[in-house]
C-alpha cells in the first residue's frame, strides 16, 4: 500500500489540496482516485492508495487554495 501526504505549512488562512487521478490505458479511462485537504488542524493528511504497475498510471495535482498556479507531476506507476 503507498501512501500519499499532503502538508499546510504556512499559518496563512488558507489550507493546500492535492488530488490523484488514475489512467488505465487498456480500458482508455481516467478518473479521480482520490483528493485530499489539509489546513486549518495540526499535523498533515494522508491517503492510503495501492499504485499498481502497467497498465495503470497516475498523476498527482497539488494546490494552494489562497490562488496561483497549480503543481502537477509526471505520470507514474509502480
Amino acid at each position: 500500500m503507498d501512501v500519499f501526504e499532503v502538508c499546510d505549512t504556512k499559518a496563512d488562512g488558507y489550507g493546500v489540496s492535492g488530488r490523484l487521478t488514475h489512467r488505465n490505458i487498456s480500458l482508455g479511462t481516467v478518473e479521480y482516485a482520490f483528493t485530499i485537504d489539509d489546513g486549518g488542524d495540526a499535523g498533515c493528511d494522508k491517503k492510503a492508495y495501492d499504485v499498481k504497475g502497467y497498465p495503470h498510471y497516475y498523476l498527482m495535482k497539488f494546490w494552494w487554495h489562497g490562488g496561483g498556479s497549480a503543481l502537477t507531476t509526471e505520470w507514474f506507476r509502480e
